[in-house]
């Protein structure tokens, strides 16, 4: 019956956890949440109740896992990563955040989509798509203003090769302002 995570929540090398159901109460955590290597887990089933992740937001080497499903209630996160999760194919759910620092969504072998972003309507440092080979829709982001004028922002879409080079408007007019590297896609 825990609510709230005072610090920091690693959730790696469980081979057998296939679910967050224990955490169905879980409301807050106010550092970071990091799920890495769980290859059984195939959604985030059971933290349904979790809408603050104080800090960094990462899921890393989830061979198992296939969505997002379960952080529908998520609201505010200071930035998410999501890195070399080989069964994920769409990024369906979190649609309730509205603004984070950094998007990274790198090395996702079978993902297809991102529509799940629908109220992202600010990024503030970092937005990284990169090497996710199935790649072919990102408007789920499409609301999002990259912030330039929030300092040195870096954009980086690479290596998404059947991505069309510049599908989401904000993106578009972003290019020339900062950092961008856009290539391979």
């Amino acid at each position: 019956n825990i609510q709230i995570i005072g610090g920091d929540f690693l959730v790696a090398q469980n081979k057998r956890l296939q679910s967050f159901n224990a955490l169905s109460k879980l409301k807050k955590i106010n550092r970071y949440f990091t799920i890495e290597n769980n290859p059984a887990i195939n959604s985030f089933s059971g933290l349904n109740s979790l809408d603050t992740v104080g800090g960094i937001f990462t899921t890393l080497g989830n061979s198992g896992l296939q969505n997002f499903n379960g952080l529908e209630n998520l609201q505010s996160c200071a930035s998410v990563i999501i890195y070399d999760n080989d069964k994920l194919q769409n990024l369906n759910v979190l649609p309730a955040i509205q603004n984070l620092d950094r998007l990274e969504i790198i090395n996702n072998d079978s993902l297809q989509i991102i529509n799940g972003l629908n109220a992202l309507s600010l990024i503030r440092t970092h937005l990284t798509i990169t090497n996710n080979n199935h790649l072919v829709d990102i408007q789920g982001i499409e609301n999002a203003i990259l912030c330039s004028a929030c300092g040195n922002f870096v954009l980086t879409i690479a290596n998404n090769p059947v991505l069309s080079m510049c599908s989401v408007k904000s993106i578009c007019d972003y290019l020339g302002t900062d950092v961008s590297l856009i290539y391979d896609n």
